[in-house]
């Protein structure tokens, strides 16, 4: 049995851990999973589903400390492959383990160098050109980032850069959460009645200046039509930021905050339309639950979406401006105050053409089929 060594950054959340656990919940049996990172949601549930003995916290930002710890859990267990999530893990899990090169397998879970200053940005490209050397396997989450990755890197040589999306699994009709208790729950913890808006958006997102939160506020501020709310199922660093702006952009009875929910994804049959807004993206697993509730999509086109959503779907903007997006924006609330069965017909179709492409068996097989190659 091949024993796998997950390395996270982060297990908290994120699209990176849930990568790390839809791998490991959908093992063939063949293999034996390990997990080292932070703590977070993501560790608690690991300890339960792989037990303490397979689970390995790191300390924080401490790179020494985690490099040391990294060594002796692998001289311990002597995985067969190590697979390395995200970029923080991703330059100090490889730079002190050279050694084990040939083993070493890498998902970058968004290259995002957009979001680094001059020095940073530099500096992380001149040390992940070199650490390709010490890598068996990048793995990139879309054709369109692993295009951004070799471009911008100038790399002559991309055959150890592969493309292998992120995927999820479909639920049931009766695992969607009742509008009742949806109603309910916005009532109690925002005091607002969401029945007696005619338009309803849901973004699902971290709240940093990556997920362009702050274009969809400006976009629905230019909208005449303000019978309209958004619901954000979210936590992160610019909440107190995009509050002022609701604020300032008079959007108060409009826009809510309602915080961290637990697989927000069942809520997602709710609402009228799913509102994101990125300025960049590795490959969102919100777009890919979007999909598969069968709801309308309004989204920019950043790396990762625009895989999912190509040119030919209307309710992608042609750039990140607010102007443009608030024109998608009204788009789709007169296709669905026009014919609201017209535009449900259009969304299953498209889901029944790119959903061949995102399935979960075909994509859980590359991903084991690679470490059977390592």
């Amino acid at each position: 049995m091949k024993k796998i060594l997950h390395i996270s950054h982060s297990l908290d959340t994120g699209g990176g851990p849930e990568y790390i656990k839809k791998i490991i919940i959908n093992n063939n049996g063949n293999f034996d999973h390990y997990v080292m990172g932070n703590k977070g949601i993501y560790f608690i549930f690991f300890k339960k589903y792989l037990g303490d003995n397979k689970v390995f916290s790191l300390k924080n930002k401490n790179i020494i400390y985690n490099n040391l710890l990294i060594k002796k859990i692998i001289k311990k267990i002597k995985p067969d492959v190590i697979h390395i999530h995200g970029r923080g893990a991703g330059i100090y899990a490889r730079i002190l383990n050279s050694d084990y090169s040939n083993k070493i397998v890498y998902t970058l879970h968004g290259f995002n160098v957009e979001s680094l200053n001059y020095l940073k940005k530099n500096l992380y490209l001149l040390i992940e050109k070199k650490l390709i050397n010490k890598t068996s396997k990048i793995i990139c989450v879309s054709d369109s980032e692993r295009k951004e990755f070799i471009n911008t890197l100038n790399l002559e040589d991309s055959r150890k850069i592969i493309t292998i999306p992120n995927f999820v699994e479909e639920l049931k009709s009766e695992e969607y959460v009742d509008n009742n208790i949806i109603e309910e729950k916005i009532k109690n913890r925002l005091d607002v009645d969401i029945q007696k808006y005619p338009i309803k958006l849901l973004t699902v997102a971290r709240l940093s200046y990556q997920k362009g939160i702050d274009l969809s506020i400006k976009a629905l501020a230019k909208l005449k039509n303000k019978k309209i709310i958004l619901i954000i199922i979210g936590e992160g660093r610019e909440k107190k930021s995009l509050m002022k702006l609701v604020e300032k952009e008079g959007l108060k009875t409009n826009v809510f905050f309602l915080g961290k929910i637990e697989n927000a994804r069942t809520w997602m049959k709710y609402f009228d339309a799913f509102l994101i807004t990125s300025r960049f993206e590795g490959m969102p697993y919100t777009i890919l639950e979007a999909l598969e509730a069968k709801i309308p999509i309004i989204a920019t086109p950043s790396r990762g979406i625009k895989d999912v959503l190509t040119e030919k779907y209307c309710y992608l903007t042609k750039s990140f401006d607010e102007h443009e997006i608030a024109r998608t924006i009204q788009k789709f609330i007169d296709d669905a105050s026009l014919n609201r069965n017209k535009l449900n017909s259009y969304i299953n179709k498209y889901y029944q053409t790119i959903n061949k492409k995102y399935k979960k068996d075909r994509i859980i097989s590359e991903i084991y089929n690679l470490y059977e190659r390592i």
